[in-house]
């Protein structure tokens, strides 16, 4: 895979939202890789550094949530990479989206906000 392959880490624990956030990035035409927990995700991410062009990932998850996986990302790019991180979420409460930022969040959609092109047109502006 090269690094013009457009391609995207989404990390949610919800399975019928990872299925449905990874069909619309895939209808965008960026490859899709996907996680259910934050743990695995960053595991992946470690291992293919240099392979992921961008993160998308849901703040509330079972075991290591979002903000951790945005804090360790954020905090040892030389571990993996220096990535844009889009925040994807049904969080709306102030202090997260501050403490999301913070820690280097690129961007912070909610998800009952964005139509199908919003997300694809989000990542289009860090790929």
């Amino acid at each position: 895979m090269s690094k013009d392959s457009n391609t995207v880490l989404i990390i949610e624990d919800e399975k019928d939202l990872l299925e449905k956030h990874s069909k619309i990035i895939e209808s965008g035409g960026y490859f899709c890789i996907k996680f259910a927990n934050g743990q695995k995700g960053l595991e992946y991410l470690s291992r293919n550094k240099g392979v992921i062009d961008i993160v998308v990932l849901d703040l509330f998850m079972n075991g290591l949530d979002g903000l951790d996986v945005l804090r360790a990302i954020k905090e040892n790019p030389s571990k993996y990479g220096e990535l844009p991180v889009i925040i994807l979420t049904n969080i709306a409460n102030e202090g997260i989206i501050r403490e999301a930022f913070k820690y280097g969040a690129s961007s912070y959609l909610l998800k009952n906000q964005i139509e199908n092109g919003g997300l694809t047109e989000e990542l289009a502006k860090y790929i």
